[in-house]
């Protein structure tokens, strides 16, 4: 009985012993993986902080890169400027070449209204671009009459012409009959040499500039814009301006 009494006290202890050492075991397992996570937690916000860092080295460079595409963009367009206009300046050069010249600009100017060169004073001979069209702008004048034309400097063509009488300040209505309306029409159109049926656009007013009686004469024909000062008591032509489209 007492040798049954020891081994069952020794079995005891030995359970004792394996219970006490699956504990600690479990201790040391339990610890170890809060000691990870915690381990883990504090690890990520580094990682997230050199991110952090990353990125906004990113962005300040993101930032400074505009700037500095701008320079570039300023240096590069101040040289495509001067280069644009070299080539402006060379090519204006070349077409030069192939403009009929002033003098022969005035030749046309005089043809056409039909005075000698003799007779007038020229007041302006210039190249100058309308629409970007190179056109020569001519001005001269006679004892009478102020003329004005815009050549193109191409071809030589008129495209546009004023005649203007230098009037003196005297009133022409003093116990005078007017023209009437049909006659002023007739004196502009026997001027031009169309025939009514040709016009598409007819306008005229009655007008006083100072102190003178003068219709106003607009009219469209043959693709061409006329306008026409008359004397409303001779029916004299005062001035005549062209404009073809």
């Amino acid at each position: 009985m007492d040798y049954m009494k020891k081994q069952i006290k020794k079995n005891r202890n030995k359970i004792n012993i394996a219970s006490k050492c699956f504990t600690i075991f479990c201790i040391i397992l339990f610890l170890t993986f809060i000691l990870e996570g915690c381990s883990g937690k504090s690890t990520q916000p580094g990682q997230d902080s050199m991110d952090n860092m990353g990125q906004s080295g990113s962005m300040a460079e993101a930032a400074q890169e505009p700037s500095q595409n701008l320079k570039r963009q300023t240096k590069s367009s101040g040289n495509t400027q001067q280069i644009t206009k070299n080539i402006n300046k060379t090519a204006s050069n070349k077409n030069n070449k192939n403009y009929i010249g002033k003098k022969k600009a005035k030749k046309k100017a005089l043809k056409h209204s039909s005075i000698s060169n003799e007779k007038v004073t020229f007041t302006k001979v210039k190249l100058e671009y309308g629409n970007g069209i190179p056109e020569y702008e001519i001005k001269f004048k006679t004892s009478t009459h102020r003329y004005e034309y815009e050549i193109n400097a191409r071809n030589g063509k008129i495209l546009k012409s004023s005649k203007k009488l230098i009037r003196k300040n005297q009133s022409n209505t003093q116990n005078k009959k007017l023209i009437s309306r049909k006659k002023a029409k007739k004196a502009a159109l026997d001027y031009l040499k169309i025939d009514s049926s040709k016009v598409k656009r007819f306008k005229i007013e009655l007008e006083y500039e100072n102190g003178k009686a003068e219709y106003e004469i607009e009219l469209y024909a043959n693709k061409t814009e006329y306008s026409f000062t008359i004397d409303a008591v001779t029916g004299k032509i005062l001035e005549m301006e062209i404009d073809r489209d």
